[in-house]
Order: structure tokens, then sequence, then C-alpha cells
């Protein structure tokens, strides 16, 4: 659910140009150690789904004939302030409602709150408050 970021999105209008660089900023590296957050907590066993997420990395557990680097999904705007990042594996679901025991249920839902949690924090340190 992306709601608190298009609402982010929608007040972000009146912003000045040096605050929505330092907004983008702080969404670009929220974005990507919320990348990193998904890989670390995501369970593993090809490691097709994990290489996946947002930036495609090539550390497959064992060799996947299906895993490609169209797989991943990871889009920045610097315009809408808005980021998007994911996967085309089908099964991402499925390892996040927790068919696997190598990874708690909702390892996704817990990323998305580290990243809002870490995304307020930074735009407060930048002076872009909404």
């Amino acid at each position: 659910d992306a709601a608190g970021f298009r609402r982010l999105v929608d007040e972000s209008r009146g912003l000045t140009a040096e605050q929505r660089r330092r907004a983008f900023r702080a969404l670009r590296v929220t974005t990507l150690e919320a990348v990193r957050n998904v890989k670390v907590l995501m369970p593993v066993d090809t490691g097709r789904a994990r290489a996946s997420w947002g930036l495609w990395t090539a550390d497959l557990a064992k060799p996947n004939a299906e895993a490609t680097e169209a797989d991943a999904i990871l889009r920045m705007d610097e315009t809408r302030l808005e980021t998007v990042q994911g996967s085309n594996v089908p099964y991402i679901g499925s390892l996040n409602d927790g068919h696997s025991r190598q990874a708690p249920r909702g390892f996704l839902d817990m990323a998305q709150e580290m990243a809002e949690l870490a995304l307020d924090q930074r735009l407060a340190e930048a002076g872009v408050l909404f």
C-alpha cells in the first residue's frame, strides 16, 4: 500500500527546488536501503527472488535458467518524487505470505515499515517536512 507515499507526493507540490532536491535524495537513499533490507529478509532457495528484487544482483544460490535481469523492478522519478521497487517473479507474494520456513510471514511489510520510518527521519533531517 503506497497511500502514504502518494500523500507525500501530493503534499510535495509546494516545495522549493532545493527542498525537492533534498526530498528526492532522501527518497533515493531510503529506496536503495529498502531494496537491501528486502534482500536480507527474503527467504532463499535458488536465489531468484532475492536477485530479482529492485536492483538485479546475479547472486543466485543455485543456477536458474529462468532468472534474468528482466525480473527486477526499480524506477525512480525525481519529478514526481516517486520510486517503485519490486520483482516480476510470480511467487514473491507466496513468499511474503509465509510459504517458506526460512523467513517470517510479512517480510515485505516489515521492510516497508522500516523504509517509512527511515524516510520520515531523513526528510526531517533534510528540513523537508510535510
